[in-house]
Formats: structure tokens, C-alpha cells, sequence
């Protein structure tokens, strides 16, 4: 890949948020087993009661209600056994991750990391986990979020990365001028003065994967340590 598109990939994971498939990097999972059919688009907020597990045995925050992974489970969502991970069986609040990337009923996580990987300011060595239950999934998500003031200097930092490249297509106007143009675009409102970390969970039934950021308050930290406790 040139460099070129390299930043023109960055660019549009950051501006645009667009989803990214993970199942189809060189560690994608095998294909999940079939089961019966759950539309992966359902409307937050519905409630699945599946053989007999019911939401009041799961774990509600963050404006999802989880449960650990199960083989039944699995079997139901087609959820592949080599990635067993946290389930989503209600979505109560979807304004906690990027519009229109919120997970639905049936989705089970997958990574959890620092944001620095998905822009091109990425950090080696940041913290990334793969939980395999909700307690993993609680203490994953401690770690791996930054502070506002950490993720603003990321998004400073990648303004940086763009305008030094813009000065090196001086022969090319209208790419450098697309260049400024992103590099002053204004945050996203939605993550000004939020606690992020970065996602991916899978859809069931083999649906693709979905990389997004979760946008915590104080408050959502300190109710996640509260729950470690219990």
C-alpha cells in the first residue's frame, strides 16, 4: 500500500468513522456456525429472553445489558466458540458509541483497545484486550480509556500528521487543499470531553464486525469500578 492511501485510510476512519471489517484481516475469525436467524439491525432497545436467560442475570451499563458467553448462546448467535466474548442482549442507551455504530441484541464483543490504533498517530504498545467475560470486558475498558485531554492531543496530533503531508503535495493542489481542509475539521462533537476507548464487537450469524469508540463520562468510570467491586 502507498503512503498515499495509508493517510487516505486514517483519514477516513477518523473523519468519517466508517466501519471497519475486522473478519477480513489476515486474523479474522473462522466463520461462525449457522443458527436460527436474529436480524443484526434490530432496534436498540429490544430484549431477547433466550432459553430461559433473562436480562435480570446479566450485568446493565454503559446502556447495554451483558451477559458472559455460554455454548447455548453461542449456538444461538452464531457467535464463533473461538471467540467467545461478552453478549449484548438489550441496548437500552445507543448515544454511548458513534451514531449509527451502536451495537444491538445479539452482538458480542470482541477487542478492546486504546484509540491511538485507529489514527495515524498510532502508538505501539498501547493496551488491547480480547475479554472473554463481563468482569474481563469492565477491567479491559478501565485500561484502555483515555482521558479528554489524551484524546484531544491525539486528534491534535493526527491535524499535525495531516498538514505535514499537504506540504509535501505542493504539485498536487487538490489533494493538499482535501488534506488542510480534514486536518481543520472540527471535533466531533460527541467526544468533546468524553472518556474513549476503542471497539470492535462482532454481529452474529456471521454478519461482519464493527470498530467504533464508546464516549464515557466520569461518572460511567467510576459506576464501572463500582461493579468490579461487587
Amino acid at each position: 500500500m502507498t503512503r498515499n492511501s495509508m493517510f487516505r485510510v486514517a483519514i477516513t476512519i477518523f473523519f468519517f468513522a466508517t466501519a471497519v471489517s475486522i473478519a477480513e484481516e489476515a486474523d479474522s475469525p473462522a466463520k461462525p456456525e449457522a443458527g436460527k436467524t436474529v436480524d443484526a439491525k434490530s432496534s436498540p432497545g429490544t430484549n431477547l429472553d433466550m432459553a430461559g436467560i433473562v436480562t435480570k442475570r446479566g450485568v446493565t451499563c454503559l446502556g447495554m445489558t451483558l451477559v458472559d458467553p455460554t455454548a447455548e448462546l453461542m449456538r444461538q448467535f452464531g457467535l464463533s466458540d473461538q471467540y467467545a466474548a461478552p453478549i449484548i442482549v438489550q441496548v437500552q442507551d445507543p448515544s454511548y458509541f458513534r451514531k449509527g455504530m451502536a451495537p444491538s441484541a445479539g452482538c458480542a464483543f470482541w477487542i478492546i483497545e486504546h484509540p491511538a490504533p485507529g489514527f495515524p498517530v498510532n502508538k505501539q504498545g498501547t493496551p488491547h484486550y480480547t475479554p472473554k467475560d463481563i468482569h474481563q470486558l469492565i477491567q479491559a475498558i478501565l485500561s484502555a480509556t483515555v482521558t479528554p485531554e489524551e484524546y484531544r492531543e491525539i486528534v491534535e496530533q493526527t491535524r499535525e500528521v495531516l498538514r505535514e503531508r499537504a506540504e509535501t503535495l505542493k504539485d498536487k493542489p487538490a489533494e493538499r487543499q482535501r488534506l488542510l481542509k480534514e486536518a481543520d475539521r472540527p471535533m466531533r462533537s460527541d467526544e468533546v470531553g468524553k472518556y474513549i476507548c476503542r471497539v470492535v464487537y462482532h454481529y452474529p450469524h456471521g454478519k461482519g464486525t464493527m470498530t467504533t469508540y464508546i464516549h464515557m463520562s466520569s461518572g460511567d468510570l467510576h459506576s464501572l469500578r463500582e461493579l468490579l467491586k461487587k
